[in-house]
């Protein structure tokens, strides 16, 4: 992560062109209405149990507020400092969501792993791969975390966790 905040300094021509880029598609994001619920129904057969699923709704709470910050970004006024700070939130809640989840979701976490990765390289990448470039790529990768996201909730939908998919 260091090394992604020194190379953002030195990128004062990214922040407008991703700024502008950005802008258009966070604006289809804009899912604030929703509310994250607390677990309910969690039904275990000993308190173990209840408490590795308790614990699990819990980190997938915690991870659904940063992906919903992250997709709300408003980049036009939260610059490309806004994009990044979400990024950072969401890679540190990520980590505790993967060991506290089913190994069932495994796949849907990866994804989404793969999806915030993507948007981190490009951000480390931009010095190289011009304004133009990077802010077309963010563009395309932002969409691609709401869905990954999407993905997540859908398979974790019998566990009452509250989850929801960035349109609901």
């Amino acid at each position: 992560m260091t090394r992604v905040l020194a190379r953002r300094a030195t990128l004062p021509a990214l922040a407008a062109a991703a700024v502008m880029v950005l802008g258009a598609c966070s604006s289809s994001s804009d899912d604030t209405s929703s509310s994250a619920a607390t677990p309910t129904g969690v039904v275990a057969s000993s308190a173990s149990t209840s408490s590795s699923a308790a614990d699990e709704c819990a980190a997938l709470q915690t991870l659904q507020d940063s992906i919903r910050s992250l997709l709300a970004v408003q980049p036009v006024q939260e610059g490309v400092q806004g994009v990044q700070d979400a990024l950072t939130q969401v890679g540190d809640d990520i980590g505790p969501a993967a060991s506290a989840a089913s190994s069932e979701l495994a796949p849907q976490i990866d994804a989404l792993k793969q999806a915030v990765q993507a948007m981190s390289d490009t951000i480390s990448n931009a010095g190289t791969a011009g304004a133009a470039t990077t802010a077309t790529q963010l563009a395309s990768e932002l969409p691609a975390v709401g869905t990954a996201w999407g993905g997540l909730t859908s398979a974790a939908a019998d566990m009452d966790c509250g989850l929801a998919s960035p349109s609901a």
